[in-house]
């Protein structure tokens, strides 16, 4: 965006206000269309079925702890983002699930 010359009577001044206002509108317009079209898409966006409880290890003989470890990396999968950020709402969630099965 360029800067025209600095206004030298009322005229040139009100001119110049009314392009920047213009300017801005058109600016404030945009995002409102970006804005709008995210809020859409997320409306729109089909919402995923609750996943049930996670499995649960019990420790007993017959089980097999490598089979668990991948079922609960399967589990935990749709919060991968979560996961690799380390995130604490992550860890409240897992340690969460923990606690309720031991």
């Amino acid at each position: 965006m360029e800067q025209p010359a600095t206004p030298q009577n009322l005229d040139e001044m009100l001119n110049f206000l009314a392009q920047q206002q213009a300017q801005l509108q058109d600016q404030v317009n945009k995002q409102l269309a970006v804005q709008s079209a995210r809020l859409e898409t997320l409306i729109t966006k089909p919402r995923a079925t609750p996943k049930g409880e996670p499995p649960q290890f019990k420790g007993t003989l017959h089980e097999d702890l490598e089979l668990w470890f991948f079922t609960i990396e399967q589990y935990y999968s749709d919060y991968h983002p979560l996961m690799v950020e380390n995130s604490p709402t992550f860890v409240t969630m897992v340690s969460c699930h923990l606690r309720r099965h031991q």
